[in-house]
């Protein structure tokens, strides 16, 4: 990993902890026919999550407070990252719940996905 990509993940992790608390876990579902909903991966560290204000069609903020977007940093392995990413439909921290609305690839050579999702 190059030290740009480190010390990108440290400043997520300082994000996290000081929103999320030092213990905090992020986990990511996913949903099959045949099993349901599963435990699909489980990061302790390199996420961080932040409310977002979606903008209305003339470009005022709207007071919905269920939008948020997380940032996960993953693994140099893209291809196996980006199967992943598209096949998670939901996230927990503890008892809180988000519905996956959106994941964007990462640009250039970041290796952070960004996540965005309602919460339930």
């Amino acid at each position: 990993m190059s030290i740009e990509h480190t010390l990108r993940v440290k400043a997520l992790d300082r994000h996290r902890i000081r929103l999320f608390g030092p213990d905090a876990v992020l986990k990511a579902w996913k949903m099959t026919p045949a099993d349901g909903e599963t435990l699909a991966a489980t990061f302790t560290e390199g996420w961080r999550g932040q409310r977002t204000a979606p903008t209305t069609g003339d470009g005022a903020r709207s007071n919905d407070i269920s939008q948020w977007q997380f940032e996960v940093a993953v693994p140099a392995d893209w291809e196996n990252a980006q199967a992943f990413w598209k096949s998670v439909t939901a996230l927990t921290i503890g008892d809180a719940r988000w519905r996956i609305s959106k994941a964007e690839e990462p640009v250039g050579v970041s290796l952070v996905w960004k996540v965005k999702a309602n919460r339930e």
